[in-house]
């Protein structure tokens, strides 16, 4: 929820060519990584390796 509504603020000050990433770790035992790119936003979830 408060990751939402901080997109949300970002993307009212930012410009189409303005690269923004937000680092979260750990979420649920993962790494994300949040990224505007050309005012899109793309998830990225790195799982640890199976033991």
């Amino acid at each position: 929820r408060r990751l939402s509504s901080l997109k949300r603020e970002i993307d009212k000050v930012t410009d189409y060519y303005d690269v923004i990433r937000i680092y979260q770790y750990p979420l649920e035992g993962m790494f994300a990584l949040t990224t505007l790119k050309n005012n899109k936003w793309r998830r990225i979830i790195v799982r640890p390796p199976k033991s």
